[in-house]
């Protein structure tokens, strides 16, 4: 049976206002950004005049059902914070927007640190429609030090071994060790990683290599070459041993090599 023109009207005309009602047009955000820097994240979005009163913006961290920020334009009371990681960080009196009901779409994070990296993810809402995006960031916290140690093996005093410790990282780093005699230089083979949580949630990370005594000469320059993935991230860490010949096991050793250290930004 086929419905009256008036009928087929009128279902036209809520599918299209469906349609136009609340969306998202936007997410837009930096997918990497260094520890300290601001954080911006906003969620543009389209909505009905009808839905003014409606309308309900909730920001959501790392999968949790409980979201961090919440706003409803209508109630006048501006932007709220939910959660103790957000507290202090979060700028209430940012406006993305002048428009009344959008202006306080958008995040900005003051001043945030590793912790903050995860999925943030923003829904809006009314009674007739909503609509959700999301967006991956990662804060990376660059190394605060980074120390060459050699010692000869205690197993095979035919062999060097050369550790490169990078403490304060996040999240963990590429960490290449190698020894350039001259214009030559040569990677050294990873032995061993091992990958420790401090307290705040920054890594320590100790890469061991081996290499033959025979090819480590007192004009060999050490050095260890840390990146961090998905970023520009470089240092490198460069090591001299003035007195190598003096160089002992680190279990036989009562005193430590000379040693120069300096680093290199690029």
């Amino acid at each position: 049976m086929m419905l009256p023109l008036s009928q087929i009207r009128m279902l036209l005309v809520i599918t299209l206002k469906a349609c136009e009602a609340v969306h998202i047009t936007d997410l837009v955000g930096p997918t990497v950004i260094e520890s300290g820097e601001e954080l911006m994240i906003d969620c543009d979005f389209d909505y009905l005049k009808e839905e003014e009163s409606q309308l309900d913006i909730k920001w959501y961290f790392n999968g949790s059902p409980i979201p961090v920020y919440q706003w409803v334009p209508s109630m006048n009371k501006g932007p709220q914070v939910i959660g103790d990681l957000f507290k202090n960080n979060l700028d209430l009196k940012y406006e993305a927007h002048n428009d009344t009901f959008k202006k306080h779409r958008a995040l900005r994070i003051v001043n945030p640190d590793h912790r903050f990296s995860g999925t943030y993810q923003c829904k809006v809402s009314s009674f007739v429609d909503e609509d959700f995006q999301q967006k991956d960031i990662l804060v990376f916290a660059p190394p605060k030090t980074i120390r060459i140690d050699p010692f000869i093996s205690e197993t095979d005093s035919r062999y060097l071994n050369v550790s490169c410790q990078v403490q304060g990282v996040f999240p963990v780093p590429l960490i290449d060790i190698s020894w350039t005699k001259n214009s030559t230089s040569v990677q050294m083979a990873k032995m061993d990683t091992v990958v420790k949580t401090g307290p705040d949630g920054l890594l320590d990370v100790t890469v061991s290599s081996l290499g033959l005594r025979t090819d480590i000469t007192t004009d060999v320059v050490m050095g260890c070459e840390v990146t961090i993935a998905n970023t520009e991230f470089y240092i490198r860490e460069e090591l001299e041993l003035f007195e190598y010949p003096r160089l002992k096991s680190r279990y036989t050793s009562s005193s430590s090599p000379i040693l120069v250290s300096f680093t290199i930004f690029v």
